[in-house]
């Protein structure tokens, strides 16, 4: 009896353990690593390198110059790289970029340290000469190959699309200021006042090189107590058709004292550039209460 019994209490030994093993792991195959398999490790956060934005205008023109057969246009197209990833680019890391007019190349380099920290960026600009009339609509679109492990590469790319007329317009872009408001917060160094300001392109045209405007806060006629410049912080007049928002703030200390009403005001420079000035003023007025 007891030679028969032997087998009969292993096999109980063994049943008892089988919970133990498999809280341990060593019952399951799918826990045990495969030879070269690598190991899952820390997150590690990426860099992401974005084209944020993508256009081009008319630098310079030969069209209707005597004596010239074939007259072309000299256009400038620029966009902006940015690292909107968690971690900085890599020190030396390249980019290759490729630019194309209507589907076919026209630049192809490679650029390093165009970007450093998370929120630094870069714009690029390639200047292309174009025969007049000889495409109805131009596409220009800019890809960004870097040579690191990113976060995305799905955008990596931006276009824009315009056409002749866009470059060749009645006069200047026109530019109107379509909505004005205010507001203030109180910190500890006092009260200070935000303005936001919304600029439309109501025309087929692009600005003109070298054009810019000043956005006053005026609380009489040609009585300013706030300025802004357009081209402050990388910002640019609008392009045909859309609106840019423009967002500054001045200080109590900065503002005359007392309640008052102020306009928005767009002066452009040279004032000829914008051929519509009776929609350059705002057409809302907002109270400064300004007790200081």
């Amino acid at each position: 009896m007891h030679v028969r019994a032997l087998p009969f209490a292993a096999a109980a030994a063994f049943l008892v353990a089988l919970p133990v093993l498999a809280q341990t792991g060593q019952m399951s195959p799918r826990n045990v690593p495969k030879p070269g398999q690598p190991q899952p490790g820390p997150f590690r956060p990426l860099p992401d390198v974005e084209v944020t934005a993508a256009h081009f205008a008319l630098v310079s023109t030969q069209l209707g110059k005597p004596g010239v057969e074939f007259p072309n246009d000299t256009v400038r197209f620029t966009a902006q790289l940015k690292n909107v990833g968690l971690a900085p680019c890599p020190a030396g890391g390249s980019y290759h970029i490729v630019v194309t007019r209507n589907g076919v190349g026209i630049a192809n380099s490679t650029a390093t340290d165009l970007l450093s920290a998370r929120g630094s960026s870069f714009t690029y600009s390639f200047i292309d000469t174009i025969v007049h009339g000889a495409a109805k609509e131009l596409t220009y679109r800019i890809t960004v190959t870097p040579g690191f492990v990113q976060a995305s590469t799905a955008n990596n790319s931006a276009s824009c699309k315009g056409y002749e007329g866009m470059l060749h317009g009645f006069g200047g872009a026109d530019f109107a200021i379509t909505e004005f408001t205010s507001s203030f917060v109180d910190g500890p160094a006092g009260r200070t006042f935000y303005f936001v300001v919304k600029v439309r392109n109501n025309s087929l045209t692009y600005q003109t090189i070298g054009t810019t405007a000043n956005i006053y806060i005026d609380r009489a006629e040609h009585t300013h107590v706030a300025t802004f410049r357009t081209d402050q912080g990388g910002q640019r007049l609008p392009d045909p058709l859309r609106t840019t928002t423009f967002t500054f703030s001045s200080k109590s200390s900065e503002l005359p004292p007392g309640s008052y009403a102020v306009r928005a005001v767009l002066d452009m420079d040279p004032r000829e550039h914008d051929p519509v000035p009776s929609n350059n003023t705002s057409s809302q007025s907002v109270v400064i209460r300004n007790a200081r």
